[in-house]
């Protein structure tokens, strides 16, 4: 998915950030070719090449879907839409509709319990590391 944050003006570059491994890949001009990624037009998610495995049955029809359209593969080949990954935006959401936690209570607790963003980004890389 492109994003962009912050000011822009008539601005040329571009940014990808893969749905499984996390990495941004921005520069003047840069296209899903350039850095080997794709994106799904079931989900909107981008993926890097290498983040995924394509079973040896379909791997001549996806890359004949890269040479088409890098912006516009199926979603068969998305491990999002086959649920064979979870973004972490999907863990969060299936989290808050279990727990019935709003994004209201959700913000009130971690600034009660972590005081600044940075200090709940520091937890939840160690939480990832531990599991």
């Amino acid at each position: 998915m492109k994003q962009r944050k912050g000011f822009v003006s008539n601005s040329s570059s571009s940014s990808f950030i893969c749905a499984i491994c996390g990495e941004i890949e921005s520069d003047r001009d840069l296209c899903m070719d350039d850095v080997e990624m794709f994106c799904c037009a079931g989900c909107g998610n981008d993926f890097h090449e290498s983040c995924i495995t394509i079973p040896e049955d379909l791997q001549d029809e996806f890359d004949e879907a890269l040479s088409d359209d890098r912006y516009d593969v199926d979603a068969k080949f998305c491990p999002v839409c086959q649920l064979k990954v979870l973004t972490d935006n999907d863990e969060m959401a299936l989290y808050h509709m279990e727990n019935g936690l709003s994004n209201a209570l959700a913000l009130e607790t971690i600034k009660s319990k972590y005081g600044t963003y940075a200090e709940f980004q520091k937890a939840c890389r160690a939480s990832k590391k531990n599991k």
